[in-house]
């Protein structure tokens, strides 16, 4: 996974009444969302400016793309094939325009996003992502994680990393020249404005996800559990009766009201 600094323990926000939910407690299951299931318009669709590009750019990438083309093709053939297909096409220049939609789609997809977040004491997330503080908050240890990517992900044929949100309190400007070739598809997808940084968001990104899949994770990745302050006693009973039949032990919590401030307290729950 990614080599950025993050806390050995991200969290994840849940509906248990929601069955795909109940499932990564149940089962281990976690699922990569598409980008057009997420409530930010703005996800994903920030465009890798091509049209910024210099004519010696547009004819380095098109020389790349006509040997891709034609495997085993001489370079000095490909760039001079390039150069006449940008000469001779008036609708060349309006390509690299559509390309932004081309990889939005693509995106949409080949990638998968599981967000978790830093902060398992936000009032506003736990009333947005875990049924109005009835649902829970689970904690994931993400160094047990990082080794199940490395191992079971990656037989698999998935491409997972970890990336943190980069909050912009103006609209990015991405040049293609100026991007790596995994800024290039990741970029858009871990890029939000400002107004959302109260989430302080990670995300992990599947790429090749394209049959949309749960996977599933190892014993010993979820490590503690977080009970909304409203949880009912009937879903308190069914998530512990869950919890005991797990093979590593779970740490739970329940959170409350702190009677002198706008904070969560979590107590520990033996069971």
């Amino acid at each position: 996974m990614s080599s950025e600094s993050y806390s050995n323990k991200l969290y994840k926000y849940r509906v248990w009444e929601n069955a795909y939910h109940k499932r990564l407690l149940t089962h281990n299951e976690i699922y990569f969302s598409s980008i057009v299931s997420f409530n930010d318009p703005f996800e994903g669709i920030i465009p890798i400016r091509y049209d910024l590009l210099s004519e010696e750019d547009i004819l380095k990438i098109s020389t790349r793309l006509t040997k891709r083309k034609y495997p085993g093709i001489k370079h000095k053939k490909a760039k001079s094939l390039a150069k006449r297909n940008m000469l001779k096409s008036p609708r060349y220049w309006e390509n690299y325009g559509e390309m932004t939609g081309v990889q939005h789609n693509y995106r949409i997809e080949n990638f998968g996003i599981f967000s978790l977040t830093e902060d398992p004491h936000n009032i506003v997330m736990w009333s947005h992502y875990a049924d109005s503080h009835k649902g829970i908050c689970v904690g994931f240890d993400m160094q047990e994680f990082d080794k199940c990517c490395n191992t079971i992900f990656t037989q698999s044929g998935l491409i997972i990393d970890l990336h943190k949100i980069e909050y912009k309190d103006k609209f990015p400007v991405f040049e293609r020249d100026k991007m790596s070739v995994e800024d290039h598809g990741v970029k858009p997808l871990i890029t939000k404005s400002e107004y959302w940084n109260y989430e302080k968001e990670w995300r992990l990104i599947s790429i090749n996800n394209k049959s949309k899949f749960p996977l599933r994770i190892r014993d010993g990745i979820i490590c503690e559990i977080i009970l909304g302050c409203r949880i009912s006693d009937k879903h308190k009973e069914e998530i512990i009766e869950v919890l005991r039949r797990k093979k590593s032990k779970i740490t739970l919590f329940q959170a409350s009201r702190k009677d002198s401030a706008f904070y969560l307290e979590f107590n520990r729950i033996e069971y």
